[in-house]
């Protein structure tokens, strides 16, 4: 399934806590990219490296169905960051970037609104997926 993008990157964290970070490229053919940066184990302090790393794959069918509900309802919403103007320290910064053509949306969230909440859900189950096939460091910045 066609995405209705040409790349949508989203970036996750840090924090002063438990805060996983995940740098992650999805491509309009639904090829990915992730660098799980740092990794926590649910509702903990415990650093799970066993699942830091990079990796590569494609989205199944389900997940472009979920991305794709996501993105439409989060492009039709009120994207403003609650935060906005304000700084806000302990909570992480998650970044969403969308190139379709010639046009570029840049979306910066230290608080979630409500339209966003799916969006930054689907996405983060993305990057918690443990299907993804693991890459070296050297191959994951070739491709």
């Amino acid at each position: 399934m066609k995405l209705p993008f040409d790349t949508l990157h989203y970036h996750c964290g840090p924090c002063f806590g438990p805060c996983s970070v995940y740098h992650l490229k999805i491509h309009g053919d639904g090829t990915l990219k992730l660098h799980r940066e740092l990794v926590f184990v649910p509702d903990t302090f415990d650093h799970d490296t066993l699942k830091e790393g990079f990796f590569s794959g494609a989205l199944s069918e389900a997940q472009s169905q979920q991305l794709r509900a996501a993105l439409d309802a989060f492009l039709s919403s009120d994207t403003t960051d609650p935060a906005e103007g304000f700084h806000v320290t302990d909570v992480p910064e998650q970044d969403i970037r969308i190139h379709k053509g010639t046009q570029k949306l840049h979306f910066t969230y230290t608080l979630t609104p409500d339209g966003v909440e799916d969006l930054l859900a689907v996405l983060k189950d993305i990057c918690r997926d443990e299907s993804w096939e693991r890459l070296q460091k050297s191959d994951y910045k070739k491709s």
